[in-house]
């Protein structure tokens, strides 16, 4: 019966802003003896989560705050229970779908360093994450990575300084989508395996952030990892081949090739999504590959909307050269035979 007070108040109460409704949360869920902080985390882009780090006497939490249909918060509530009894995700403290919230582990971050870079453990740790979530227990079915691009061009193309480019993009997704299906497979996957969404403790790497997870393809994993982590082709070498536990087959280069440009298409998809307006498009496009790493340096932020932008950009240019390259038309010749 108390429970159900406090929750009723929650629902009712004028909450002013998230900070207020996540000290309500906590002084329910932990009913701490002692005062407690709350700092904001910024980290990501989602639309959908406030994060908080909380800090009680002796432990950290992180504290999820969710703005999405109940059904949703329950899918990503299960995944996360999943990783979590897998080893690989975060421990799960508290969750209610139908109050959006989830309370979970603080996983410090360590640095990754130029030295980290340049070691193959790094590399083989990455892939060492991917596979216990890939071969581990399965996740819920959800909407599979490729209707979720397929959904956001639809959005993007409704804007009308869009239109013309997301048809483009909806052509070449197609194409892509057409020839991986021949040679699809399904696991665990995470669909959003950015840098944010992977905590380094200087040995190992867990995986947080559940909300696109689902049994799917997990070529679309791999092409993420690669493609945000490895900037030479000796360092993914280490990656895949650890991954895979031999090299590569030639049909497993190709699925892995093309679902690398399903990747720029995606990413590019969601930057443009959430860039209000076109910016210069009079500019050179720039290499990826620089923008992360000046990303990485601290150069740049992609909370800026104009390095959005520029990120967004780079990756379409990225997809469309690739798309006209005999790499790809090879690529897909393979997975047709």
């Amino acid at each position: 019966m108390l429970r159900l007070f406090v929750l009723a108040l929650l629902a009712l109460a004028p909450i002013k802003g998230e900070q207020r409704r996540a000290e309500m949360l906590i002084e329910h869920i932990l009913q701490p003896q002692n005062n407690f902080s709350l700092e904001p985390l910024t980290e990501g882009l989602s639309q959908h989560a406030e994060l908080f780090l909380v800090q009680t006497d002796n432990t950290r939490y992180v504290l999820r705050i969710l703005s999405k249909p109940e059904h949703e918060i329950s899918h990503e509530i299960t995944c996360l229970q999943i990783a979590s009894k897998a080893g690989y995700g975060p421990r799960l403290f508290a969750a209610d779908a139908s109050q959006g919230y989830i309370l979970m582990e603080y996983l410090p971050p360590e640095p990754i360093t130029i030295q980290d870079r340049h070691s193959s453990q790094f590399y083989q740790a990455l892939a060492d994450a991917l596979s216990k979530m890939h071969q581990g227990p399965a996740f819920p079915k959800a909407r599979p990575i490729f209707e979720d691009i397929q959904n956001d061009l639809s959005r993007l193309q409704k804007k009308d300084q869009y239109t013309d480019l997301a048809k483009r993009m909806i052509s070449m997704i197609s194409n892509i989508y057409t020839s991986l299906s021949k040679d699809a497979i399904s696991a665990p996957c995470h669909n959003d395996l950015n840098p944010n969404n992977l905590i380094w403790s200087g040995t190992s790497f867990s995986i947080i952030d559940y909300e696109d997870c689902c049994q799917d393809d997990p070529y679309f994993d791999l092409a993420t990892l690669s493609t945000f982590f490895c900037f030479s082709q000796e360092h993914e070498t280490i990656l895949l081949n650890r991954y895979y536990g031999r090299p590569m087959t030639d049909r497993e280069k190709a699925h892995l090739y093309l679902s690398k440009q399903a990747f720029f298409i995606a990413y590019a998809t969601r930057l443009f999504l959430i860039c209000p307006d076109p910016q210069n498009w009079q500019a050179e496009p720039e290499s990826y590959r620089d923008l992360f790493i000046q990303q990485g340096l601290g150069k740049i932020s992609i909370k800026e909307q104009s390095v959005r932008f520029r990120f967004a950009r780079a990756l379409l240019n990225e997809a469309e050269k690739n798309y006209r390259s005999q790499q790809f038309t090879q690529a897909v010749q393979l997975l047709g035979n």
